[in-house]
């Protein structure tokens, strides 16, 4: 990786890093905010609550293309035999795709 442009001459990608503009986190911040809140250990997490196949369903409905990317691969890893929900079709067929 290497963020920003090179002094390669050859390199002709003078875009620079799409990231250079964010602050940096501030460990004592985190830290105080993660402070109260407790999450099981072991148990994953998608938008703060675990990986369970209600909520992995809630976000294939209703999340944007990324969330709803990683609730089907989730859900295919549980469902063993089960197609992958394609996120790439057109909203119309993702739709009839979903149960009701």
């Amino acid at each position: 990786f290497a963020a920003g442009p090179t002094d390669d001459p050859e390199d002709d990608d003078l875009s620079t890093d799409p990231d250079a503009d964010l602050p940096w986190p501030d460990p004592e911040r985190l830290s105080a905010w993660l402070a109260p809140r407790t999450w099981p250990e072991g148990t994953r997490h998608l938008l703060g609550k675990p990986l369970e196949i209600p909520w992995l369903q809630h976000l294939l409905r209703h999340g944007n293309q990324a969330v709803r990317a990683t609730a089907a691969i989730e859900l295919s890893t549980r469902r063993r035999g089960e197609p992958l929900f394609e996120v790439r079709s057109p909203a119309y067929l993702q739709s009839a795709a979903l149960p009701a």
